[in-house]
């Protein structure tokens, strides 16, 4: 049981039972039995994520597992299923307004609720009727001038023996990454040379930005990658023609 220390606000735990909470690993829904086509046809089909392999020891209980950017998204057989249909995932997508159509498309109608200041949104249910969530940001691309210089180091788990793809969970950063580059907040990244650091050049409005989405990494959460250092960069000379979308 850890210690609680009383505060003038809510109860906190004691500085010594902290803990780094960081980032959701993955999302959860349930599902029912043998229905793993209607899940692939949506989630991958209208929605676009791409299918993970689920674990040998796993598979054989049925469900599918799929990613997109930085989001890990499970289904899980559930002998008991019950749809989901108010508590969701939120999920934050580029392109807001087709995607709402295609989901109309294939028979999923798309539902608007109350405004949301900064986002558009609307709600769509999968086909067991779990309530996801599709947001996007109103004017969120960073000023042109936002360009940060980030260090990222290896971490305890990386295993000097093995070559870069050969590191744990590979696939899934690698995944990662393209998608931070598709979105235009990654311009230029590589390792540093007789160094044990990659360089990654980034445009963001803030450091906890750059900080909150590299935690998302699946090289970030199993220890194989740090944020060593984020600086912002004044690029004198020369130019990056990349803007995000």
């Amino acid at each position: 049981m850890s210690t609680v220390c009383k505060s003038s606000g809510p109860w906190l735990p004691s500085r010594a039972a902290m803990t780094d909470i960081v980032a959701l690993d993955h999302v959860q829904l349930a599902m029912p039995a043998g229905r793993e086509a209607d899940a692939r046809a949506f989630y991958a089909g209208v929605l676009g994520l791409i299918e993970e392999s689920k674990p040998p020891n796993l598979a054989a209980r049925g469900g599918v597992w799929f990613r997109g950017g930085a989001l890990r998204l499970h289904l899980g057989v559930d002998p008991d299923f019950r749809a989901a249909r108010k508590a969701h995932p939120p999920i934050l997508v580029h392109g807001l307004t087709d995607l709402a159509a295609r989901c109309a498309a294939a028979g999923f109608t798309p539902v608007t609720d109350e405004p949301l200041a900064g986002f558009d949104r609307v709600y769509v249910s999968d086909p067991f009727g779990n309530r996801l969530e599709l947001l996007e940001p109103r004017d969120n691309a960073p000023a042109p001038n936002d360009v940060f210089a980030v260090l990222r180091s290896r971490g305890p788990a990386w295993d000097a023996a093995q070559p870069l793809e050969g590191q744990r969970d590979w696939d899934a950063h690698a995944a990662f990454m393209d998608a931070l580059f598709e979105d235009g907040f990654v311009l230029l990244v590589g390792p540093l040379e007789s160094t044990r650091d990659a360089l990654l050049i980034v445009r963001a409005a803030t450091e906890e930005e750059i900080r909150v989405r590299l935690a998302a990494d699946p090289w970030s959460t199993n220890g194989l990658l740090v944020t060593s250092r984020v600086s912002r960069w004044q690029l004198r000379l020369g130019t990056l023609h990349r803007s995000r979308p």
